[in-house]
């Protein structure tokens, strides 16, 4: 029997997380830039202010989109309240840091001139990603689409099983299974950018809908889906109904289909090839042909139509 993984230090992160978004730490004060702080653990990163100009964002950011109105709220309420929670970084060269989470309250801050931020300085060594990567998922404003993204990366960089990955976020494994085909889908070529306009259109696309979208099959078929059931302001729950229909459908056509196929046997002319002396037989058989053609036709064009 193999021995369960241990994430106990991804797990204590975690709560760590968490509890830090949930208390007011004295970091700052109100109005005003945070003083300079300095500390240094055997067990803690060290915490101390940076320079704002000379932090860059990460790459691997999961979260693609910032919306100005919500930076705003956020400058505003730092500005009230000071900042509660002091931002990731990561060195990657003299003087040059790299976040790793935060950059919500590190855009906000920019936006308050402050010149220097709280941070919590990870070694370049440490897996930073992950750490970026476990944070964005703990929190409730990620696009189902990054969120699944997240999660994929996860799985992939770390070798994670869905059973893992399901333990290390406490979510199902049904669930990361969704997440992988959401992921699969938003990242074919196109649908991401798809999905940001129809963002802009409409903003009732949410987890179950694209797992619904990401399952139709193919990356077109999937963005057809959900221009549809955006369209026609189809709710989830309709829609859901929508796709056990559409499946069931499916299965039994598919069956229709096969039982019709093995019908086409004309073994039986074999025998008669040699005994047709007025042409009736030859005659038939053209005028099956005719029919023949004009069903596949019409076959040929149900198939087009498919989506």
């Amino acid at each position: 029997m193999s021995k369960k993984k241990d994430f106990s230090d991804i797990l204590n992160f975690q709560k760590e997380t968490i509890s830090n978004d949930l208390q007011q730490e004295s970091i700052s004060v109100k109005g005003k830039a945070p003083h300079v702080i300095d500390t240094i653990s055997s067990s803690r990163p060290i915490i101390r202010n940076i320079e704002i100009d000379k932090i860059i964002p990460s790459s691997s950011q999961p979260r693609k989109t910032f919306k100005e109105d919500s930076l705003k709220e956020l400058a505003n309420s730092i500005k009230e309240k000071g900042l509660l929670q002091e931002i990731a970084v990561k060195r990657i060269d003299e003087g040059i840091f790299e976040l790793i989470w935060g950059e919500r309250r590190w855009r906000a801050c920019k936006m308050l001139n402050w010149k220097t931020i709280p941070c919590r300085i990870y070694d370049s060594s440490d897996d930073s990603e992950e750490l970026s990567l476990i944070e964005n998922i703990q929190r409730d404003d990620l696009l189902p689409e990054e969120f699944s993204v997240c999660v994929k990366n996860i799985i992939l960089k770390k070798g994670y099983t869905q059973e893992d990955m399901a333990t290390i976020i406490g979510k199902s494994q049904g669930t990361i299974s969704k997440c992988i085909s959401i992921a699969n889908f938003v990242q074919s070529p196109g649908v991401l950018d798809e999905i940001i306009k129809l963002r802009k259109e409409e903003s009732n696309i949410n987890f179950e809908i694209l797992f619904l979208a990401s399952s139709r099959g193919t990356a077109e078929q999937g963005l057809e889906f959900l221009r549809d059931i955006l369209k026609n302001k189809i709710p989830t729950k309709i829609a859901r109904k929508l796709d056990r229909k559409v499946r069931a459908d499916v299965v039994s056509t598919l069956r229709k289909l096969k039982s019709f196929r093995s019908r086409l046997d004309f073994s039986f002319l074999e025998a008669a090839q040699k005994e047709d002396p007025e042409g009736k037989i030859k005659k038939e058989i053209d005028l099956t042909i005719d029919a023949l053609k004009q069903s596949m036709e019409k076959l040929i064009n149900i198939k087009n139509s498919l989506i």
